[in-house]
């Protein structure tokens, strides 16, 4: 949460503004990148396949690894207790809104292609954003919000944040305030940040530092016709 003379601004509200600035791509339609898939997906879908969202060479890589559901959840780090017995439960997914799956093969590309993409050093630039404390303070008094996109698949995407506070050029708030978010089209996906696994530190000359970002990612699936709900803690480490 930033803080500032007289009002307080929200992360929630930093995420409307990042999907204010994709509102015209949920008019239309997305093309994925060729090296993915050569199908295009519209974003005013609530139910994808997932051929649409997952580049064709995992389907090949994956077919006939697994036996079974839990064993390909296990084996790729996601929670086995969160299921079809449980998929009515959850809150923290949009209702009707999933990634279909027709066979344990595609699940298993599904879960990889998502495993790969957190874990991929993307080469995105920290994105830096300055605010005064207020407009009668001295300007070497300021809050900055550095952040990262990352797990980035060309219609969905996140972003990890840090907020610090600088005065007379060097950082004077420790610890810093983290936040994470998941934007794009995703349906049926959702992101959980946890502000007490997450953290940022210095650095000696307090000009920078270090950021570890932890949260849940929820994923809902249609699989052999009934809604299926996974999820798996991703991390992501980065220097501001």
């Amino acid at each position: 949460m930033l803080r500032f003379v007289g009002y307080v601004i929200n992360f929630s509200t930093k995420m409307l503004f990042s999907f204010a600035l994709i509102a015209s791509m949920f008019s239309g339609t997305v093309v994925l990148a060729a090296d993915k898939t050569q199908s295009s997906v519209s974003t005013n879908k609530t139910v994808v396949p997932v051929h649409d969202i997952v580049p064709k060479s995992y389907f090949k890589t994956y077919a006939g690894k697994f036996d079974s559901v839990d064993e390909l959840k296990k084996a790729a780090g996601y929670d086995t207790n969160t299921s079809k017995a449980s998929a009515n439960l959850s809150t923290n997914v949009e209702p009707n809104k999933s990634i279909k799956v027709d066979s344990l093969d595609e699940y298993a590309a599904l879960l990889y292609y998502y495993n790969d993409l957190a874990t991929n050093a993307q080469n995105n630039p920290v994105e830096v954003e300055t605010n005064t404390v207020s407009t009668l303070a001295s300007s070497n008094d300021y809050w900055t919000t550095y952040s990262k996109k990352w797990n980035d698949n060309g219609l969905s995407w996140m972003y990890s944040y840090v907020t610090v506070h600088f005065v007379d050029g060097k950082i004077n708030s420790d610890p810093a305030t983290t936040d994470s978010a998941l934007l794009g089209f995703h349906p049926g996906n959702s992101w959980e940040h946890k502000a007490g696994a997450s953290y940022a530190t210095i650095n000696s000359n307090r000009t920078g530092g270090y950021a570890h970002i932890v949260g849940i990612l929820t994923l809902s699936i249609i699989w052999e016709g009934v809604g299926d709900i996974t999820s798996k803690q991703l991390e992501h480490d980065w220097s501001f």
